[in-house]
């Protein structure tokens, strides 16, 4: 069974816009892929939007995933 967990996080991002040198708070999406059994996760995904982050995580769920040349789960591309 597959099984994968999307939280929310704020996340700081260095800017620089002419003068201006600092960060940014942002909200970010976390997705944890779990498979049966396991106690910690085989991968980890950031999403910059909710919908992107809800929808790799029923890709995952429903096996539409792969695992990548360096064991992280990948998807196809449309």
């Amino acid at each position: 069974m597959r099984e994968a967990i999307v939280t929310e996080d704020y996340v700081d991002i260095d800017v620089c816009y002419g003068d201006y040198d600092g960060h940014e708070t942002r909200k970010s999406y976390e997705v944890a892929f779990f498979v049966s059994g396991d106690e910690d996760p085989i991968d980890r995904h950031y999403y910059k939007t909710e919908e992107f982050a809800k929808n790799a995580a029923s890709l995952f769920e429903r096996g539409l995933y792969y695992i990548g040349q360096y064991g992280g789960v990948e998807f196809e591309e449309c």
